[in-house]
């Protein structure tokens, strides 16, 4: 008996006439490509939401939230991550359209659009519930964990969950919290509800 095989690289095969063909109709990304394109940015305060009068063109802020939100929903948290998975990923080229902004574009957007981008966020968890409700999905439990940077208000990670409560999500989040502010080390404060021994006996270990 062989070895499964794969296929040769060099086989002629036929791809699909257009890269929406590999996103099926119910992907993820299509819902976030349907609630960031109809979001006024404007009105959350989103920075330069129109594009500029003359000079360079630069990136629509739609695409670099949808691409941004995808990173979170997907666990790929860090600018320089989610611009690698810009030139490979079918999903993250489909969203902003096959555009793949730099590390430190996308970056700059983070740093430039802190509260807009907690109330997207907000409003997204919201979306996801109501569609969860729809689909009589009855027993839902939706927990946002969020981890801001005290100094300048930004949100620095945060990630949807369905745990009750914020045991055990200490240590994630403050890994992802420096992992995207490129720090090294960082002090986490949080409350009662966080903690665990698993949590202290990591925090221990850092000190």
């Amino acid at each position: 008996m062989e070895f499964i095989s794969g296929e040769s690289r060099e086989q002629i095969i036929m791809l699909p006439d257009c890269i929406d063909d590999y996103i099926p109709d119910n992907n993820s990304a299509r819902v976030i490509e349907a609630y960031i394109s109809r979001s006024d940015l404007a009105a959350l305060g989103c920075s330069r939401p129109e594009p500029n009068a003359s000079g360079r063109p630069m990136y629509d802020p739609k695409d670099l939230l949808k691409s941004y939100l995808y990173g979170y929903m997907n666990r790929i948290r860090s600018s320089r991550q989610l611009e690698t998975e810009s030139k490979r990923n079918p999903e993250v080229l489909w969203l902003p359209g096959k555009l793949s902004p730099d590390h430190k574009t996308i970056a700059e957007f983070r740093r430039q659009n802190g509260e807009p981008l907690k109330q997207v966020f907000t409003g997204f968890v919201k979306l996801c519930v109501r569609l969860m409700l729809a689909n009589d999905k009855m027993d839902v439990w939706c927990n946002v964990q969020t981890a801001v940077d005290a100094k300048h208000n930004l949100i620095a990670a945060f990630e949807v969950t369905s745990d009750g409560n914020g045991r055990n999500h200490l240590t994630p989040a403050a890994t992802a919290a420096e992992e995207n502010m490129e720090a090294e080390g960082l002090s986490a404060v949080a409350d009662t509800g966080y903690d665990s021994v698993q949590d202290i006996l990591v925090g221990m270990e850092c000190v």
